[in-house]
């Protein structure tokens, strides 16, 4: 299992939760694989996208939602997009299940950003 987590280090992780083995007892733990690194300020919102696996969005009271990928190909960097819309903290976003590469991000601004990053 792979887990996407972010909060007020403005930093998000990804890590690897499958069970792991130290010495002679296994043991449930996690790795993080990679630091995905250009928030500001802190993330609130962490999004897998339901098309691709390696690709993720995060919302930040920086004002911005970035698309991101765990897979970046060899010499390119892991941010995708930056969407900077948003006059305030953004505090959510979600993709769409029907029609890949669409998300939505929503802030404090009363505002409902949908985008293709």
């Amino acid at each position: 299992m792979v887990l996407a987590t972010a909060g007020v280090d403005k930093v998000g992780k990804v890590w690897d939760c499958r069970m792991i083995k130290i010495g002679n007892q296994p043991q449930v733990g996690g790795i993080c694989e990679t630091q995905l690194l250009g928030h500001e300020y802190a993330i609130r919102k962490v999004q897998w996208s339901p098309h691709r696996a390696d690709v993720l969005a995060t919302a930040s009271y920086d004002m911005t939602c970035r698309v991101w990928t765990t897979l970046p190909a060899p010499g390119k960097p892991q941010l995708l997009c930056v969407n900077d819309q948003h006059t305030e903290f953004v505090v959510g976003c979600a993709w769409s299940l029907y029609e890949e590469s669409v998300l939505a991000s929503c802030g404090w601004d009363g505002r409902l950003n949908i985008f293709r990053p």
